[in-house]
């Protein structure tokens, strides 16, 4: 898998004594970059499986999905 695709940050911290809107948006995101992790992590064991598919087409793990080509 390319590398560039694979990097999703680690959860964000929140710094002593943010208010309550900033906490807020920081546990947003930190869900967010959970299910990304999830998602990607979901898509690399698809791309391993078809990857051992037999055959002349490409698969590639692309940045909007799983490209298959000839």
């Amino acid at each position: 898998m390319d590398d560039t695709i694979g990097k999703v940050p680690h959860d964000l911290k929140v710094p002593d004594g943010a208010d309550m809107d900033y906490r807020s948006a920081v546990e947003r995101n930190n869900r967010f970059l959970a299910q990304v992790r999830r998602r990607l992590k979901d898509m690399e064991a698809e791309v391993k499986r078809l990857g051992n598919i037999r055959g002349d087409s490409f698969i590639h793990n692309g940045p909007n999905g799983i490209i298959i080509g000839d």
